[in-house]
C-alpha cells in the first residue's frame, strides 16, 4: 500500500528532534518512498480531485505536524506531503541539530550534548597542535564559543573535570588576531584589544562573544614564554588566559555543522 502516516510521522519526529537522523537515515527514507511513488500516484490524484490534496483526509493540502520539519527544510508550509518530504531529503537535514555525528577522538574522553550537538571533553594532557589534531581525525574541530549560554555549560563541567582545556582559539597565523578553528575571528589585539565581528571588522551589535580573563591576552605564556598563541580555559583561573601552545592541557572537540 506504501508509506502511511505512521511512517511518515516517525521521519517528522526524528526530524523535529534535530538529533541523529543523518544522511543516510534521509537515503533510506527516500528511497522507500521514490519506490511508492508510482503505486501511490493514482491515490494521490483522486485525493487532489477531492481538495485533499496532502491525502491525510483531512481535506486540506497541508500536514499540520509537519509544518515546522517543512520550514526548517526550506520549504512552504502548504506544500503537498510528498513534495514536503522530497525538501527534507533533498535538505540532507531538518531543524536545528544539522551536524555530522561524531565518535570519540580516543578512550578517556566524554561526551555532553548541547543544542542536538556532541561535545567530547578529553581529559588527556597534551599540546594544542595534538588537540587539534585529534579532534581533527575524528571529524570534529577545538571547540568555538558562541554565546554566554553555551560557554557557562562548558565551565561547569569543565570546572568539575579540574583540569584545564584547550578551546579552538588562537592567534598562530598572525599576533593579535584571534581566530576560532573556522576562522571566525573574535578579538583584536591584546588586554587593551576589542571584540571584533566574524569578519574582523568593528562591531556595535554583532560583536563575537569572549571570555577573556581581566588583563588577558597579554602574550605572556607558561614560564613567561612570549609566544602564548594558544586559548585555554583553567578553573583556577576561571577565564580565557593565551598560554603557550606547547603547554599540556586537556582538549575540548565540537560536532561540526554539514
Amino acid at each position: 500500500m506504501g508509506m502511511g502516516r505512521l511512517e511518515i510521522s516517525s521521519l517528522v519526529l526524528c526530524a523535529l528532534a534535530g538529533g541523529g537522523c543523518g544522511l543516510i537515515g534521509y537515503d533510506a527514507v527516500a528511497l522507500e518512498l521514490r519506490a511508492d511513488a508510482a503505486a501511490e500516484s493514482g491515490a494521490a490524484d483522486a485525493a487532489t480531485a477531492a481538495g485533499d490534496g496532502d491525502g491525510d483526509g483531512d481535506g486540506d493540502n497541508t500536514h499540520p505536524d509537519m509544518d515546522a520539519a517543512i520550514t526548517d527544510a526550506g520549504g512552504p508550509v502548504d506544500m503537498p506531503q510528498d513534495a514536503a518530504v522530497d525538501a527534507m531529503v533533498d535538505a540532507g537535514c531538518v531543524g536545528s541539530g544539522c551536524y555530522t555525528a561524531a565518535d570519540s577522538p580516543e578512550d578517556g574522553c566524554v561526551r555532553h550534548e548541547l543544542d542536538d550537538h556532541g561535545y567530547y571533553y578529553c581529559a588527556i594532557s597534551v599540546e594544542f597542535d595534538d588537540g587539534r589534531a585529534r579532534c581533527q581525525a575524528a571529524g570534529m574541530q577545538l571547540a568555538k564559543v558562541d554565546g554566554d549560554a553555551e560557554y557557562q555549560w562548558m565551565k561547569a563541567i569543565i570546572d568539575a573535570d579540574n583540569l584545564r582545556y584547550w578551546l579552538g582559539g588562537n592567534d598562530i597565523a598572525e599576533e593579535g588576531v584571534w581566530l576560532w578553528e573556522d576562522g571566525t575571528q573574535f578579538w583584536l589585539g591584546e588586554d587593551n584589544g576589542t571584540p571584533t565581528d566574524a569578519l574582523g571588522g568593528d562591531c556595535i551589535d554583532d560583536c563575537m562573544f569572549n571570555g577573556w580573563d581581566q588583563d588577558q591576552p597579554d602574550a605572556v605564556g607558561f614560564a613567561g614564554a612570549s609566544n602564548a598563541d594558544c586559548l585555554v580555559y583553567a578553573p583556577n583561573w576561571g577565564a580565557w588566559h593565551d598560554v603557550t601552545c606547547t603547554g599540556d592541557s586537556g582538549y575540548l572537540c565540537e560536532e561540526q555543522p554539514r
